[in-house]
């Protein structure tokens, strides 16, 4: 059974620290949540006075949103790099004992 990981210690995953505080699907859903929330306050219209504070917020939610979404996405394709260097891998050591059963017999 695996040890119990601190809610602080980092996740590593195939060499790759995850960030799980909070998950991306939570964040994101967090992110939304604002947007519709200063959508419903504010409509599409904003009276002149207020447009530029109100699409700066809503600038800096998207770019919180965006910067996480593309670290995940760096992560996942360094992870993906490996996955598929360790399958190319191991289906070549396959492929080699496969042909040494075939020698043998």
């Amino acid at each position: 059974m695996a040890a119990a990981r601190e809610p602080s210690a980092p996740l590593v995953l195939f060499g790759e620290e995850i960030r799980v505080d909070p998950p991306l699907p939570e964040l994101l859903a967090a992110v939304q949540t604002r947007l519709v929330e200063l959508r419903e306050r504010y409509g599409d219209v904003l009276p002149a006075d207020e447009r530029f504070e109100i699409l700066s917020e809503v600038l800096d939610e998207l770019d919180v949103a965006l910067e996480t979404v593309r670290a995940a996405r760096e992560r996942l394709a360094r992870i993906e790099t490996r996955l598929t260097l360790a399958f190319d891998g191991t289906l070549a050591r396959l492929r080699t004992a496969e042909r040494d059963l075939g020698r043998a017999s």
